[in-house]
This record gives structure tokens, C-alpha cells and sequence, in this order.
């Protein structure tokens, strides 16, 4: 499984910035209170009210009506198309169950988790899909998707990270109007980021991830995808115990989690050298070793399992 990972890693390699990365900044210190460590909701601030949503209706099947959902973020980047959040809301007429998704790094498209999506409708959860920061249609222009928010440039990643907690909140604020039970799932980098909003908000009835892991300086340095930006961040003459400091408050693997334990679920790759197991384990640790569900492969070869990954989400869930 592991060959699969590396075959698809040489058949496809990560997208490189054309020049290295590197911070904005030279002083970290508005990131590294010790305050946020304790409470990060004191960092990842809940934005007040309910986000202005223009509403389309694309489609609607037995299950679900589908719509797209524009507005503005909560959180401002420096870059105008990154401002707007674009949602995709999978609404089932009982809607007492919803469930945020967030995707991962670097991806284009959104088809296994709308897959899910439909999948959950089929057993009356609502989901809506998001898309992260820096991806796809909020991709700045002459970027690819997902480049600025995962780099070298480890001051912009932290606020990329917030930028999505905080927008995750402001969607809650709209569904707890509409829905009894709210919760959050995420795969890989949206794993990552679903157990750090947990840190945050304490609101969620529920958390799964799927190939997700704590410390992402260890992940970022160790991991095969990401290479590249290790040699960016070593060239800005960071070391692993710096960035490891810096990047604290994006560490689901410190972070006090919001969120029940018996009411998270993990879902791992046995052989991942992506977000290497060794993270999973330390978050796994952190978390008071929640119910863990390990797969024989690796990261990208998890799309072998996909039918019983869906099954394992859909009836966690629906069993809540």
C-alpha cells in the first residue's frame, strides 16, 4: 500500500511554488500566547451572528435538495478571492442530524466527499461541504489550489488554519437555526482541521477524521507530500523544535478537544508515510484514545476501503 502512495506521489507529484516560500513576519509572538494553548476559542474567536448566505438551488433528488451557498468570509485574508466562502448544503427534510465536511490539501475537485454527502442523505443527515481556503475557486490568482495554505510561509498557514476554524463556527451559528445535532468530519488536512476546531468550539455533537494526525511541523516535515515545503521552511533557517513552537496553536495534538471521547471516531491508514501513523498515534494519545478504526493502507490507497469507510461514517453517525 505504501507503493501505491509512492507510485502516485511519482505519477503525479505535488505542485511547487515557483519561488520558495517563506514568512511574512519575524516576530510570532501574537501566535504563541500561552493563553490560546489553554482556551483557543480565545484565538479562534466565534464570529457573531449568521452568515448572509445567497441561496441557489442546483437539484433535488428523493434524499436531499441541493444548494449552493455564497457569502462572505468572517475572517479576511489579504486576497479578494479567498474573501468568500462557497458551500455546498445536502438538505434532507428531517435535517436533525447535519454534518460540516471539510476535504483536503491541494485537491481540485470534491467527488468522494460529495459522494458521502449523498450517502449520509440516504439515511436522513444533512452535510454541507465546504471548500478550505486557498482551494479551488478561492484560489488566489496564478496559485493552484491549496498552495497558499500550506507553505513555507508558516505565518500565512496559521492564519489560513484560523481563517477556516473560524469559518467552520460561523457555519454552525446557521445550522444550530436548522438542525438539532451539528458535527464535523474531515480527511487528511480536513482532518487535521476538524479535530482543531474541535479545540475551539464546543458546540459540535460529534468529530470523526479520517487520515488525520497531530503535530503538523512533524507531519510537514516527515511526510512525502510535503518535501518541498520542508526545504522552504530549512531555508528560511527554521528548526523543527521552532516551527514546532510556532505552529503550536495549529496543533490538534495539544489542544484541549471540546469534544466528548465517546463521541469522536478516527479512522487511520496502518502505513501512512503522508501524515506519518507515528502523529496519529500522539493525537490518538492526546485524545484519551478514542475509537480508532485502522485500515491496511496507506493515505492515498485508503480509496481501496472508501465503501466501508463511507459505511463506518454513516453509521457512527446515524447511531448517535
Amino acid at each position: 500500500m505504501q507503493t501505491f502512495d509512492k507510485f502516485t506521489i511519482w505519477w503525479k507529484p505535488p505542485k511547487r511554488s515557483p519561488e520558495p516560500q517563506k514568512p511574512t513576519i519575524n516576530n510570532f509572538e501574537q501566535y504563541t500566547e500561552k493563553k490560546y494553548l489553554v482556551n483557543a476559542d480565545l484565538f479562534y474567536e466565534k464570529p457573531d451572528g449568521i452568515p448572509a448566505f445567497s441561496s441557489r438551488f442546483v437539484s433535488a433528488t428523493k434524499d436531499y435538495k441541493l444548494y449552493k451557498l455564497e457569502c462572505k468570509t468572517c475572517y479576511p485574508s489579504g486576497y479578494e478571492q479567498n474573501n468568500k466562502m462557497y458551500l455546498e448544503y445536502f438538505e434532507t427534510d428531517e435535517s436533525q442530524k447535519t454534518v460540516i465536511i471539510s476535504h483536503g490539501w491541494a485537491v481540485k475537485k470534491k467527488e468522494l466527499e460529495r459522494t458521502l454527502c449523498e450517502k449520509l442523505a440516504r439515511i436522513g443527515i444533512s452535510s454541507v461541504l465546504v471548500t478550505l481556503p486557498y482551494h479551488m475557486e478561492r484560489s488566489p490568482e496564478g496559485t493552484w489550489s491549496g498552495e497558499y495554505f500550506l507553505s513555507g510561509n508558516i505565518n500565512r498557514t496559521i492564519e489560513a488554519v484560523k481563517q477556516t476554524v473560524m469559518e467552520i463556527r460561523y457555519i454552525v451559528n446557521f445550522l444550530k437555526k436548522r438542525s438539532n445535532l451539528v458535527g464535523i468530519y474531515g480527511i487528511s488536512l480536513g482532518g487535521v482541521l476538524a479535530h482543531v476546531a474541535m479545540s475551539a468550539e464546543d458546540r459540535f455533537g460529534f468529530g470523526i477524521s479520517a487520515l488525520a494526525g497531530g503535530n503538523p511541523a512533524g507531519v510537514v516535515l516527515d511526510g512525502l507530500m510535503t518535501r518541498h515545503i520542508r526545504r522552504d521552511i530549512e531555508l528560511a533557517g527554521f528548526s523543527r523544535q521552532e516551527l514546532g513552537e510556532i505552529w503550536q496553536i495549529i496543533n490538534p495534538g495539544i489542544l484541549p478537544c471540546k469534544v466528548a471521547r465517546d463521541k469522536l471516531l478516527m479512522i487511520n491508514g496502518k502505513y501512512d508515510q503522508i501524515i506519518p501513523t507515528v502523529y496519529t498515534q500522539q493525537l490518538w494519545e492526546h485524545l484519551d484514545r478514542p475509537e480508532i478504526k485502522w485500515y491496511p493502507c496507506a493515505h492515498y490507497s485508503l480509496y481501496f476501503f472508501r465503501e466501508l469507510v463511507f459505511n463506518d461514517i454513516c453509521v457512527y453517525i446515524d447511531n448517535i
